[in-house]
């Protein structure tokens, strides 16, 4: 359902118990067709931009609230590289083309649960609501995340030669003599997540929710070659008979 709220609008959807809700079943095809608009997304160790690039803030923040509420994770994946606006290890991607790495989740409750969603300004917010937690050993719980390992990239970046012409991730035409850095190198890391579950206030037992990789690029490097200067040629001056 929708509902409007000033000049915002309040997006809802209702859960039965053991029903599964898929991010991308309810987003649909991201297309400029279906109104999305053009944004950054993670492409092989580069951003470039796509129709509903950026999507993956609302799959992350979703992910969050739902752990938060105590539901059942069915499918997550983080990202191949760290975002900037959530810590490690606490993101959910969905990309946008393809629709091929979806966010899952199931209401493993007994009871209806009712998830909404609504935008503020720049800020996203979800909230679920249902039956109370089935125990009294909590009553909220909270995510961490710590850094596990760090992997460094696997030599020097590839030097590629392309003609001139060759597109980049941007858009833009590389032109002779240009040389341009097109996936820079980053370190890979590792992390975990926890669920923490409090007591009124008080931190009464810790779980391990999910291993989040995140890859090591070696980077690559594409070079267009300089044109070639043509040597004039010199025309014999006649000699005499």
């Amino acid at each position: 359902y929708n509902v409007k709220k000033g000049a915002g609008l309040i997006n809802g959807t209702v859960l039965a118990p053991g029903e599964v809700f898929s991010a991308n079943d309810t987003l649909g095809t991201r297309t400029t067709g279906n109104g999305w608009k053009i944004a950054h997304a993670y492409v092989g160790g580069t951003v470039e931009d796509q129709a509903g690039g950026g999507v993956c803030q609302l799959s992350t923040t979703l992910y969050n609230a739902i752990v938060k509420a105590d539901l059942e994770v069915v499918f997550r994946r983080n990202h191949s590289m760290p975002v900037n606006y959530i810590k490690e290890g606490l993101d959910a991607t969905i990309n946008s083309v393809g629709n091929i790495i979806d966010f899952q989740f199931k209401n493993n409750t007994t009871s209806d649960i009712i998830v909404i969603g609504y935008t503020e300004g720049n800020k996203l917010t979800f909230e679920i609501w249902g039956v109370p937690f089935a125990t009294t050993e909590y009553d909220e719980i909270k995510l961490t995340s710590s850094r596990v390992s760090i992997t460094e990239p696997e030599g020097e970046p590839v030097e590629i030669e392309v003609p001139v012409g060759t597109e980049k991730p941007d858009g833009s035409l590389m032109v002779a003599g240009e040389t341009a850095v097109i996936v820079a190198p980053r370190k890979g890391y590792v992390y975990q997540s926890y669920k923490n579950y409090y007591l009124a206030g008080t931190l009464v037992k810790k779980e391990k929710l999910a291993v989040s990789t995140y890859k090591a690029f070696q980077g690559e490097i594409w070079i267009c070659p300089a044109e070639e200067t043509p040597i004039p040629e010199i025309t014999p001056e006649p000699v005499p008979t």
